[in-house]
């Protein structure tokens, strides 16, 4: 498990990356920390070839959870588009 905190007000705010190769789901949890939590898209991407590509998932508007059924090498976290105005939040990924 790792818990990133990200601006949600910065574009490309991104978190490192994080192995699960020996995972098949990925749970990514977003949380409020501070701030307003209406506009934001935080993405999930997926690398197949330890950083050096990375592939964008479906993002996840607001707060709240998001699943994935995936064979990866590692996943990180990206802000994708800005709250508007100042916030950030906790993001915890599970992989199992």
């Amino acid at each position: 498990m790792a818990i990133v905190e990200l601006n949600t007000n910065l574009l490309n705010d991104t978190s490192g990356p994080m192995d699960v190769s020996s995972a098949l789901h990925v749970t990514m949890y977003v949380v409020d920390n501070s701030g307003a939590h209406l506009n934001h898209r935080v993405s999930l991407e997926v690398s197949p070839d330890n950083g050096a590509t990375w592939i964008t998932e479906t993002p996840l508007v607001g707060l709240g959870c998001r699943n994935y059924d995936l064979v990866t090498l590692q996943v990180r976290v990206r802000v994708t588009e800005t709250e508007g105005a100042p916030s950030t939040v906790f993001v915890h990924i599970l992989a199992r």
